[in-house]
């Protein structure tokens, strides 16, 4: 999934790995907290998710807010679908 999530943040250098695998787990972690499960995070869907989450964590393009209402509705959904409970 990080290589997805770094492409998709256009990150072209190693500078942000760390940080950017800190945001990933710490976006794992939120859709826990919310019900998604642990073993049901590894599809397109899910990192999809995450890679909201990532995008509103660094304000990509400037559209933070608007990436963050996305991993929310995106998220909630998830959490109330039998298939990632």
């Amino acid at each position: 999934m990080f290589e997805k999530v770094k492409k998709a943040l256009r990150f072209s250098n190693d500078a942000l790995d760390d940080d950017l695998k800190r945001n990933i787990d710490a976006a794992l972690l939120d859709m826990g907290r919310v019900g998604v499960g642990a073993n049901k995070i590894e599809n397109e869907l899910a990192a999809q998710c995450v890679v909201l989450y990532c995008k509103w964590i660094y304000n990509f393009m400037g559209k933070g807010d608007d990436y963050l209402k996305a991993y929310e509705r995106l998220r909630d959904a998830m959490s109330m679908c039998e298939e990632y409970r």
